[in-house]
């Protein structure tokens, strides 16, 4: 399943570097973080998950072709993951040595789970062409939810 999981990771990669579409304006293009910044509540960051994702589809190629549409979810999956990795470096500036282990030992969790579950999900188009993108929108929401959860954490820290 991880040979799964990292060949379609690294068919994305291929299939983003040779896509032809135009990348959006940064001033036309939402982006995760405002999304998060103009989010009243968990329930509005939590619908942020899928809002870059969706937009790209609606440019160039993204919604059109496979290699499109799997380039749209790597570009939300990539400002998640960047979320993720601040919010970890905040609030790990602020644990405790059995906090600092907690979070290790779900960071490592996760990894696994996000194999597995996207595995599972690509399973369904049994290696057709839809399975890449089954496997990076999958990444991309598995990696938006546990970023979420350290994003949440920062604010628990920040209000406390």
């Amino acid at each position: 399943m991880r040979a799964l999981v990292f060949a379609l990771a690294g068919a994305c990669v291929l299939g983003c570097a040779t896509t032809s579409a135009p990348p959006a304006a940064a001033s036309e293009a939402p982006t995760i973080a405002t999304c998060l910044e103009n989010a009243e509540d968990a329930a509005g960051r939590r619908a942020c998950i899928g809002s870059v994702n969706l937009h790209c589809q609606d440019e160039g190629d993204g919604g059109v072709t496979t290699v499109g549409m799997v380039m749209c979810a790597e570009r939300e999956r990539a400002q998640w993951a960047a979320i993720g990795a601040a919010a970890a470096a905040t609030v790990a500036a602020q644990e405790s040595p059995p906090q600092a282990a907690a979070r290790s030992r779900a960071t490592e969790a996760h990894a696994v789970w996000l194999q597995a579950r996207c595995a599972y999900d690509a399973s369904y188009y049994e290696g057709g062409s839809l399975a890449r993108y089954s496997a990076a929108a999958c990444v991309m929401g598995e990696t938006a939810r546990f970023a979420l959860i350290l994003h949440e954490r920062t604010i628990t820290l920040s209000e406390g």
